[in-house]
C-alpha cells in the first residue's frame, strides 16, 4: 500500500508502514497530512481533539478527530488517508470525512483555523474489520515515529 504525495497530478508515493490513532496536542508528533483526490497532499495539520462527537453531513457521529491546519479538505476528498510521515513512509491515523472554514468547537489557535474532521484508525478498523497492508519488496518494517503500533 502506498500514499500519493504532492499535488493532485503527482505520481510520487510513499509506502505505508503501519497504523494507529492520532494524538491531540500537546503531542510529540503534531504534524499530520492528508492526501485527497481533489486537494492533493496537505500537511502541517495539528490534532486538537480526539473522541469528540461532531455534526457531519447532518448526522452526529461519536469518536471523531478534529484537526486544524493551513487548508481543509475539499468536496471529493472524503475518505482521504490521514497520516504522519516518518522513516521514509507513512503511518495511517484515520480518514478525512469533513472540513469547515470555521472552527467546530475547537479553540482558536492564532488565526481562525481551517478545520478538518477525521474518523480515527481504530474506529475504521473496528467497524469494517480492515487492516493495513504493509511492506514492500526491499523495504524493511520501521518503527512508528509516534510510538503507535501497526
Amino acid at each position: 500500500m502506498a500514499i500519493f504525495t504532492g499535488p493532485v497530478d503527482s505520481t510520487t508515493t510513499i509506502p505505508v508502514f503501519g497504523a494507529g490513532d492520532p494524538r491531540a496536542l500537546p503531542s510529540e508528533f503534531a504534524m499530520y497530512c492528508f492526501s485527497g483526490a481533489t486537494s492533493g497532499e496537505s500537511c502541517n495539520h495539528s490534532v486538537v481533539s480526539t473522541g469528540e462527537a461532531q455534526n457531519c453531513h447532518a448526522t452526529c457521529q461519536e469518536g471523531l478527530t478534529t484537526l486544524v491546519g493551513p487548508r481543509g479538505s475539499r468536496k471529493g476528498d472524503s475518505g482521504a488517508p490521514l497520516y504522519v510521515k516518518g522513516n521514509g513512509g507513512a503511518f495511517i491515523r484515520g480518514h478525512i470525512i469533513a472540513s469547515s472554514a470555521a472552527p467546530i468547537s475547537v479553540p482558536v489557535i492564532g488565526e481562525i483555523p481551517v478545520v478538518s474532521v477525521a474518523v480515527p484508525w481504530s474506529k475504521v478498523s473496528d467497524e469494517y474489520g480492515v487492516d493495513i497492508v504493509t511492506g514492500f519488496e526491499g523495504v524493511d518494517m520501521v518503527p512508528d515515529p509516534a510510538g503507535a503500533t501497526g
